[in-house]
């Protein structure tokens, strides 16, 4: 009995070794199909219980850190899904310099499938070094709160993200479908959802940006309201909050974007980007080689001071080309159709921000009448 068994295990081994029978890489349990190695044998993703298993593996960290679990696998959503997704891909706590251990660092298609959220004043347990739990609220807020090195495509999401609240430890609060992007590529996705928040740094796709951050083909159909009480620069924008203004990173590209939805906020509201560079209110300019190309924006945009169709405030080098506003503008001061550009402070920054072939067509108000207001920039 023990030969026979024996013989035919050496059988099954000798034809496999020759490819007569193919034993294949089978798929994790928490996914609906795929292994994940090519985009053509993407993880499948059907459920919202998918989506909270991929959640799950992004804070498996593997080999030496900053890698995690997910880096260059292979996900694809299969179906709507709009059971109310009430949790996020990944931490969401601010690592600064080491934020991408925490990070989505793969390549994900949405198949332009619908996703629900339902994202309220998030809580995350993080588990410390020496065991112990750590309840922290909503450092930043998104399906991918943090996203680095990676390609998210063809990504649509609808319902609502709330975080009104505010912790004095934490001090950023990046929001967005992508809550804090470093390199890496989102294309082709849309956002229905609303926003309602205090945080600072807000967009419809992107809250915050830098280093090689490629952000193309996207729309923003939701309506945002990011009015922080403890920051007078909200950096709110239909399609990016704020663009990062470290000298470090830099080479961030946003294109062929457009929103539709109202924007409204404190300081440095924009219908496509909310800050771009430094806050006006500190003499550094930086953000070398960014490009906002071929924007349009059509949604209201509503706010205090730097109220502008594109760029609520850009206090950087970088090139705005082919740019239209058709919305409505309205401010207390420094409101602008296309741009406000508030490098004119600092004579030390060489080249200034270019604007070229962009038009406004859209009405500009500003409620002060002794504040400065222009068609396409300053």
């Amino acid at each position: 009995m023990l030969n026979t068994l024996l013989k035919k295990l050496i059988i099954l081994i000798s034809l496999t070794m020759l490819g007569v029978i193919n034993v294949k890489a089978q798929p994790l349990v928490g996914f609906g199909g795929g292994d994940g190695i090519t985009e053509a044998t993407a993880y499948q993703i059907y459920s919202k219980a998918h989506l909270e298993y991929l959640g799950n593996r992004t804070s498996v960290v593997i080999a030496t850190p900053p890698t995690n679990w997910t880096y260059m696998k292979y996900f694809k959503i299969m179906d709507d899904i709009t059971d109310s997704i009430g949790s996020i891909i990944g931490s969401n706590l601010n690592f600064f310099s080491s934020y991408n251990i925490a990070a989505f660092q793969g390549y994900l298609d949405g198949n332009n499938k619908k996703i629900t959220l339902n994202i309220n004043n998030y809580l995350f347990i993080y588990t410390k070094i020496d065991g112990s739990k750590d309840t922290t609220k909503l450092s930043h807020a998104g399906l991918f709160p943090i996203m680095y090195k990676a390609r998210i495509t063809n990504v649509i999401t609808d319902g609502y993200i709330i975080n009104n609240v505010w912790d004095d430890d934490i001090s950023y609060r990046w929001l967005g479908i992508v809550g804090r992007f470093c390199s890496g590529e989102v294309h082709n996705c849309t956002n229905l959802a609303d926003y309602i928040t205090n945080s600072v740094c807000v967009g419809g796709i992107v809250g915050h940006a830098d280093t090689n951050a490629i952000i193309t083909n996207c729309s923003n159909y939701g309506n945002i309201e990011a009015y922080s009480f403890v920051s007078q620069i909200s950096a709110v924008g239909g399609i990016v909050g704020h663009i990062d203004f470290n000298p470090e990173r830099q080479n961030c590209k946003v294109s062929n974007c457009i929103n539709q939805g109202t924007i409204s906020g404190n300081d440095a509201v924009g219908g496509i980007v909310g800050m771009l560079g430094t806050s006006p209110y500190v003499n550094i300019s930086s953000v070398n080689n960014t490009e906002i190309i071929r924007a349009l924006n059509i949604g209201n945009v509503i706010g205090n001071n730097y109220v502008a169709g594109i760029i609520g405030i850009n206090n950087s080098q970088s090139v705005v080309e082919e740019c239209i506003n058709s919305g409505y503008i309205k401010g207390n001061n420094n409101v602008s159709g296309i741009s406000f550009n508030s490098i004119d402070s600092y004579p030390i920054i060489d080249p200034y921000p270019i604007i070229t072939n962009s038009i406004n067509t859209g009405v500009v108000e500003c409620e002060n009448d002794d504040g400065d207001i222009y068609g396409i920039a300053p």
